[in-house]
């Protein structure tokens, strides 16, 4: 919200554009390209100061460590820009995690598009199929991995956790790294 303000959008409907690309959010709001440099420009320094901010949970660090210690591949695809995606990664040493990463830089259409989830198994070398499993908090998240034939599963600790089992009553939603670990050890 604080980079919206600098450019002088007061009010929006943040709702309306989770899970979008910056670049399709300014599509979206219609800024022209003096207010979209803004905007990119005022997000990446907000997003600078604030990266070190970001809580790691403990939990999440065992997750990501039995995933790489059972031989399971890992991607992280995000519609943040590249410096902001990449900012984050290394505050939070994600880095030892990833075989890829894909952000909105890597493609031409964003989540709820298929393309980046896509090009996430191409670069991991393996068949977007139903044993594939896309892990998200938004809808756009969910849609993607649907349209790409990946297994996904709603956690609800993200930023869209509740609108996740109400626009999606049958999906798999886990509320913890516990739960999501129970799930995938069947």
């Amino acid at each position: 919200m604080a980079a919206f303000q600098k450019i002088g959008v007061e009010r929006i409907a943040v709702d309306k554009f989770l899970g979008k690309s910056l670049d399709q959010i300014c599509l979206d709001l219609d800024l022209d390209k003096e207010h979209t440099a803004l905007l990119k420009y005022h997000y990446l320094q907000f997003d600078r100061k604030n990266c070190q901010k970001v809580k790691y949970h403990k939990e999440m660090d065992q997750l990501l460590k039995w995933l790489i210690d059972s031989g399971i591949p890992l991607a992280l695809v995000t519609s943040k820009l590249q410096e902001s995606t990449y900012n984050l990664i290394e505050a939070l040493h994600l880095d030892l995690f990833f075989k890829v990463i894909i952000t909105s830089a890597d493609v031409v259409y964003t989540k709820p598009n298929p393309e980046p989830l896509l090009l996430a198994c191409k670069r991991l070398k393996v068949k977007p199929d139903p044993s594939c499993i896309s892990v998200g908090d938004t809808i756009s998240d969910i849609n993607a991995a649907l349209s790409a034939n990946i297994t996904p599963i709603g956690v609800t600790w993200g930023v869209d956790g509740d609108k996740l089992r109400m626009a999606y009553p049958s999906l798999m939603t886990v509320t913890s790294t516990a739960e999501l670990r129970g799930f995938l050890e069947q």
